[in-house]
């Protein structure tokens, strides 16, 4: 039976079957994405692992999906960017550079943050918010 650490040691790994019953542990791929799931209870059902998160967790490593950057002028302290459909759980998000208004020179936290699939919305710190005037953020979706 593989389980997270035979899975280590590199022991092959099925494909999820749906209506399989599987123990605690048990680790699958899956056919919607060919990741591997490990269960979280026993049980069997329908869905795959890919979309139930309530009875699988991703296993191991993910390999990237999407990459994307996206710039964001500011509206007051806030500034939001239209960007491709992703899935938020999957995504990580990280600062790639500021332009500065003329004058500035300070530094200023940006706070971006996925406000549904296809808007990013980025708040910078209200005490100093006359500095930045736009950010790159850059969106790393993860499978």
């Amino acid at each position: 039976m593989p389980t997270a650490l035979s899975t280590l040691a590199g022991a092959q790994v099925p494909l999820w079957i749906s209506g399989t019953t599987y123990p605690q542990y048990f680790v699958v791929r899956s056919p919607a994405d060919q990741q591997l799931y490990l269960r979280r209870t026993n049980g069997a059902g329908t869905t795959d692992p890919a979309s139930d998160s309530t009875n699988w967790q991703p296993e191991g490593a993910r390999p990237v999906k999407s990459r994307q950057i996206a710039y964001v002028s500011f509206q007051g302290t806030t500034g939001t960017a239209t960007i491709s459909a992703v899935n938020t759980a999957k995504c990580h998000l990280e600062n790639i550079g500021a332009k500065i208004a003329p004058g500035g020179g300070s530094f200023e936290t940006c706070m971006p943050v996925l406000t549904n699939s296809t808007t990013l919305t980025v708040t910078r710190d209200a005490t100093n918010s006359t500095v930045v005037s736009s950010v790159g953020i850059q969106i790393t979706e993860y499978y």
